[in-house]
């Protein structure tokens, strides 16, 4: 918007977030400078760790001249040390940077300023991102136009955790919106133009806050509003939250160091005691944190649907809450770390059985549909004694949601118990009872049954929600009962902590998954293979060693879209068919899989008969055991002693599809290859090699997938049935 105002060049500076929510602007009376950056930086109480513009360094510069070199810092607000060995990697694009504070940036706790926070504002922890360095990084149209190759630190590109969710174009978008208005404004006298400016941000502020505030609303069956301190309500009325703010935080916010109030002798209060964290398991979530691996490598495999990837550990507890002095700035939990976790539980448990917070959205598909469920769903339900089933509420049906509740069906005392920790979904709705008794047929369909809200403990923030159906789940299992006190934000650190160093309790170092930079291998072998973080490469590290060690040289192909790379084998190529232009996706572009034409092929019978030929099935066997088709299981079966936890983990999970599906193909292999069952090797070979390599040839000729989309979906996808 540089255009004649009054004889001299202007237009109006703006600061904003990613999401183009204006916090600043200011007129420009004359030409763009610096100086007015740093203006609007200087004027916030709170600075922000990450300034994007398109005058970066000089910006940096000014302010460090304004603040005696203490805004932006270290390294003059770049990414990195301007060493020659870094400039030159950034200018070969082999230079990536990870920074622990980018893992809070999903947090909405809100600001967590305190009143002992260190006077001077240049040294003090930012709230949201718990970390004094600041940096000033071009956005995405100017880090390529630097002259000083130094300045090539400054691209957000170096830090990919952070580009993959910042918009670091939103300023210039927002410019294009006010260019539509530019003749109207800079026909105004000064005080007029002044006013206008703030009217246009005030309205653009507001359709995007009224955007948002409409799409949470769809997703939910209550009414959403903002409450005090601007945080989202939903089922809350005003005169409510009024009255839970005044019972439950005004302790809390002055005496954060007050006792609970005194309950019932029979019902636990909260105390570290019943929640042990173990020292060793924490030296172990350290270790991993330490080194920088990616979000989607496999850490364990707890069942058949409950695989724990790093995102999920740190879901539950980021690196900041591990310090002395934890930053208190919490993530939401995933949904596949609440199943990890509950599945644990339930293993460690007699009689006790978990259930993942997909089972309950296949039921309601199933009887939407055909007023039935499959049986196939109910099968861990028949032995069980109690019955752990986390849900996702908030949606206006049961496949969205904003909020987890934990469904509790005791067998024994025939009561379903219901924990949620807001006390807003504290009942069981008319369709949903119909799906529960569809599925508890074994159990008289839940006929005379009671439903109650035992006493639990409850939160009073936006974010912890999976923190306490975890600890429910537990409780439970335990058979403890709780008191209804409010948990305080330390009690939930302890709480986030301990779940997730329990979730590494038979993780041992060695299974870790190998981390970025740690190989030293030759310019080919310097990308990581994609399936390795899946565990299911052919030629999978498993400690200090490899799966086919006689194996030297392999092919790659690289990923178009996302630029990573896998084995050929891995993803399931001739090598002799790939050329420098031949196209190749990794299937990113596809995620989440929709599994259509598979699930329309169910409908047809049994997939291994209706999709899969006998002789394609005599030839997979074939080109398994000539070598010709390599596989990490065939390797794991011929040499069950070299890896022999991976070769447990890869059993978790037979095939994608339901047990009537499995048997089937397993039925199959043993009639086409004459298998004698009395054989002890054959039951091995046909259930862990063959039944799950068939179920990749069937999605291979369903879904026109490669190997690692395959393999994927053992990672990922939930039981494909009809």
């Amino acid at each position: 918007m540089f255009v004649k105002l009054h004889k001299t060049g202007g237009g109006v500076l703006h600061l904003g977030c990613t999401h183009g929510v204006v916090y600043y602007h200011s007129p420009l009376w004359w030409q763009e400078s610096a100086r007015d950056h740093g203006d609007g930086l200087l004027s916030f109480k709170c600075p922000p760790t990450v300034f994007i513009s398109d005058i970066a360094g000089r910006v940096a510069r000014h302010v460090n001249n304004r603040t005696q070199q203490r805004f932006f810092q270290p390294h003059d607000g770049r990414l990195c040390a301007p060493t020659a060995e870094n400039i030159s990697a950034a200018l070969e694009k082999k230079l990536t940077v990870q920074k622990e504070w980018v893992n809070t940036l999903q947090s909405s706790m809100g600001p967590n300023i305190h009143e002992d926070q260190a006077i001077d504002r240049f040294t003090s922890p930012h709230p949201l991102t718990g970390t004094s360095e600041r940096y000033s990084l071009y956005d995405r149209f100017h880090e390529k136009n630097q002259k000083r190759p130094e300045e090539r630190l400054r691209s957000i590109k170096l830090l990919p955790d952070l580009a993959c969710i910042v918009n670091s174009s939103s300023a210039e978008q927002i410019n294009k919106d006010l260019s539509t208005s530019r003749y109207f404004l800079c026909q105004l006298k000064d005080i007029h133009y002044m006013f206008a400016l703030r009217l246009c941000f005030h309205l653009h502020n507001q359709r995007i806050n009224n955007n948002f505030l409409q799409d949470i609303q769809k997703m939910s069956q209550k009414d959403v509003h903002l409450g005090r301190h601007g945080h989202l309500l939903i089922g809350v009325d005003e005169e409510t939250d009024k009255d839970m703010y005044q019972r439950t935080s005004a302790k809390s916010l002055t005496d954060p160091q007050a006792e609970p109030d005194k309950v019932e002798e029979d019902m636990e209060s909260f105390t570290v005691s019943l929640f042990p964290i173990s020292e060793q398991n924490k030296d172990k979530l350290k270790q991993l944190y330490i080194a920088w691996r990616r979000e989607r490598q496999i850490i364990h495999r707890f069942s058949a649907y409950a695989t724990l990837y790093i995102a999920d550990l740190r879901s539950v507890c980021p690196s900041s809450l591990l310090e002395e002095d934890p930053n208190k700035n919490m993530p939401w939990l995933n949904d596949n770390a609440v199943n990890c976790r509950l599945a644990q539980i339930a293993a460690e448990t007699q009689n006790v059985v978990a259930l993942y917070t997909d089972v309950y959205i296949l039921w309601y598909r199933e009887w939407t549909q055909n007023k039935a469920i499959s049986r196939s769903h109910m099968q861990d339900l028949q032995n069980a004694q109690k019955i752990l089933l986390p849900r996702i509420v908030g949606g206006n049906n049961p496949e969205r949601g904003n909020h987890f509740i934990l469904w509790v069906f005791d067998v024994s005392g025939k009561q379903v118990r219901i924990y949620d920790s807001m006390m807003i979904y504290n009942s069981i709705e008319k369709n949903d009872m119909e799906i529960l008794r569809e599925a508890f047929q074994k159990h008289g369909s839940l006929d005379g049954w009671t439903v109650c809200n035992p006493k639990q403990w409850m939160q009073r923030d936006g974010v912890n929600c999976g923190v306490f159906v975890c600890t429910a789940a537990e409780m439970e299992a335990k058979n403890l009962k709780m008191s209804s006190e409010v948990l305080q934000t330390s009690q939930l650190v302890h709480l986030r902590v301990y779940h997730a160093t329990s979730m590494l309790k038979d993780v041992t170092t060695e299974d870790f998954p190998t981390a970025i930079g740690e190989r030293e291998e030759d310019e080919t072998e310097t990308n990581s293979c994609m399936a390795q973080d899946i565990k299911a490469c052919v030629y999978q590290n498993t400690g200090n060693k490899t799966l086919h060690p006689h194996i030297k040289r392999m092919k790659w192909v690289q990923c178009d879209l996302c630029n990573k790379w896998l084995h050929t084998d891995c993803a399931g190529i001739d090598p002799t068919t790939i050329r420098k232009d031949t196209p190749f996706s990794c299937g990113c572009d596809q995620q989440p899989y929709s599994f259509q034409s598979t699930l329309a092929a169910l409908k047809q019978g049994l997939l291994v008969d209706t999709v899969v030929e006998d002789e394609e099935i005599v030839k997979l066997h074939q080109d398994l055991t000539s070598g010709a088709v390599r596989s990490h299981r065939m390797f794991l079966q011929t040499h069950p002693n070299y890896a022999p936890k991976l070769k447990n983990q890869c059993n978790l999970r037979l095939s994608v599809f339901d047990q009537e599906q499995t048997e089937g193909i397993i039925d199959k292999v043993y009639s086409v290859l004459a298998l004698e069952k009395t054989d002890l090797s054959s039951p091995s070979y046909a259930m862990e090699v063959m039944t799950p390599e068939i179920t990749i040839l069937i999605l291979r000729k369903t879904e026109g997938f490669h190997r690692f989309q395959a393999e994927m979906a053992f990672a990922d996808a939930p039981c494909l049935c009809v």
